[in-house]
């Protein structure tokens, strides 16, 4: 966890960076590798498509919809932990941008997951390792946010 001096809240001399994320986790998610990355991302596309063909009623296949409806959950649990693996990464960028423009650490860790939910969403595991791709989207989603607190 990463303490820093409070610059938007007077009478505090200390805040969490990461306040959200230890909150919500009570240890450590490790880390994906490469090789879970791909598994993970592929569990996931299998659970969209699943959902798709649920919501459809195309059945190319002689799936049932309880083996769909597997699908689609091991889809929602594949992504979960994929967020969860990544917590550590937001909790860094948004308290790099806290220390930076002074605005509330808890808000930019919403405002930075919210964003590495979408680049998730996005991330094509062929081309790359996810923290590479989702870096420049939270960074990028995080300076809109300040700028738009700042009117700029």
């Amino acid at each position: 966890m990463l303490l820093h001096r409070s610059r938007n809240r007077p009478g505090e001399s200390w805040s969490v960076a990461s306040t959200v994320g230890a909150m919500y986790l009570p240890e450590p998610t490790p880390l994906l590798s490469a090789e879970e990355e791909r598994q993970l991302a592929r569990a996931i596309e299998a659970g969209v498509l699943a959902e798709h063909l649920l919501v459809s009623g195309d059945r190319p296949h002689q799936a049932t919809t309880e083996e769909l409806h597997a699908v689609v959950r091991a889809g929602e649990l594949a992504f979960q932990r994929f967020l969860l693996a990544n917590v550590r990464l937001v909790g860094k960028l948004a308290g790099r941008e806290a220390r930076i423009t002074g605005l509330p650490g808890d808000e930019l860790f919403q405002e930075g997951f919210v964003a590495m939910a979408g680049a998730l969403q996005r991330f094509d595991p062929d081309r790359g390792r996810f923290s590479t791709f989702a870096t420049l989207r939270i960074r990028q989603h995080l300076s809109e946010v300040a700028a738009g607190r700042f009117g700029e």
